[in-house]
């Protein structure tokens, strides 16, 4: 899944780290994260100032279950 806009954007560090974000009360990113890891998919967000965000989500529905069961 591939999630881009055009909008104001905002500076992101090479790595965005959980304990940063939960401390900036990104919780709407904070949860995102939280939600790829259940599911076993990786998250990534892409953002600089003024030139918009890209939210990209990778997964592998065959590799993992949402119950825990493999």
């Amino acid at each position: 899944i591939l999630v881009e806009d055009d909008g104001i954007g905002f500076a992101t560090k090479q790595q965005l780290e959980l304990s940063q974000l939960l401390a900036d009360k990104h919780f709407g990113l904070v949860g995102m994260f939280e939600r790829a890891a259940i599911i076993g998919a990786d998250l990534a967000v892409a953002s600089f100032s003024g030139e918009g965000t890209r939210v990209s989500v990778i997964w592998n529905a065959s590799a993992s279950s949402t119950d825990g069961t493999e």
